[in-house]
C-alpha cells in the first residue's frame, strides 16, 4: 500500500534550537511510504534533541522500520526538507 506517513518528533525538551527561542517549522511533515497493509506504522519517528538553529530534518535523515519503504525518486528526494528549525 502507498501513504503517506508521518513525522513524529521527539527530543524537544533537549533540542538546543528550541531552548534558544528556535521554532520547528514544519515544511512537510510526512513522507510518502511503501508498506504491507497490515504493517502500517502510525509514524515515523526522529529525535530532534541535538537540532540548532538553522538545521533541517531532511528524508535521508530518517530511520525507517524494516516493514516501511520511502519511495525516494517519483515521490521523495531524499534531500527534501520535512522540518527546519527556525530563528523567531
Amino acid at each position: 500500500v502507498k501513504l503517506r506517513v508521518p513525522l513524529l518528533v521527539i527530543g524537544q525538551d533537549a533540542a538546543p534550537g528550541l531552548k534558544r527561542q528556535g521554532y520547528l517549522y514544519p515544511v512537510k511533515p510526512y513522507v510518502t511510504c511503501v508498506v504491507d497493509s497490515d504493517e502500517v506504522p502510525p509514524y515515523i519517528e526522529h529525535d530532534i534533541s541535538t537540532m540548532n538553529i538553522g538545521q533541517s530534518i531532511r528524508i535521508r535523515d530518517l530511520v525507517f522500520p524494516d516493514s516501511v519503504k520511502a519511495l525516494l525518486g517519483q515521490f521523495n528526494d531524499p534531500n527534501e526538507t520535512l522540518y527546519k528549525m527556525i530563528k523567531l
